[in-house]
């Protein structure tokens, strides 16, 4: 895929959106190739924190444990990589860096696709449970209709 006329973008590649507002994080189609194997999860989701100047090691450990068991993850499971964790999981993961800085919009790009379907349904639970708590807005882009016809996209 090409954005403008001059930058390639891989094709899983998690897109972000920006406009004057700022900046929309995304959920991507697959939850392996966005996370990096070499990086423990609590890294991983202290980057976007630490790039928007969050706060201290401290603050920042606690925003990762908290983010953790929003999306029903264990906090001591932080020091692990991204292979020790379930495809679901891993999808978990996702959407808590999606959430790190607490945005009002998330762009949700085939978030499900890469799941089977139980687990398909356990990640739109847990969207929708966030989308409720958190007051967000989520952009979905799927070609799944079943996920667009889902009444937890629609409730």
């Amino acid at each position: 895929m090409t954005v403008g006329s001059e930058r390639q973008v891989p094709p899983h590649a998690v897109l972000v959106v920006a406009d004057d507002y700022g900046i929309a994080p995304g959920v991507g189609q697959d939850p392996f190739a966005s996370l990096n194997p070499r990086m423990r999860v609590r890294d991983i989701l202290a980057e976007p924190l630490r790039a928007h100047d969050f706060g201290t090691e401290a603050e920042i450990e606690e925003r990762c444990k908290e983010l953790f068991e929003m999306v029903g993850l264990r906090h001591d499971l932080l020091r692990r990589y991204p292979h020790q964790f379930s495809g679901g999981q891993r999808q978990c993961i996702c959407i808590a860096r999606a959430l790190a800085n607490s945005p009002e919009f998330v762009v949700c790009d085939e978030a499900v696709s890469a799941l089977d379907v139980s687990i398909q349904a356990q990640v739109l639970n847990l969207l929708r449970d966030l989308q409720e708590r958190l007051k967000l807005t989520y952009l979905f882009i799927t070609h799944d209709l079943s996920v667009v016809r889902s009444p937890i996209v629609w409730a």
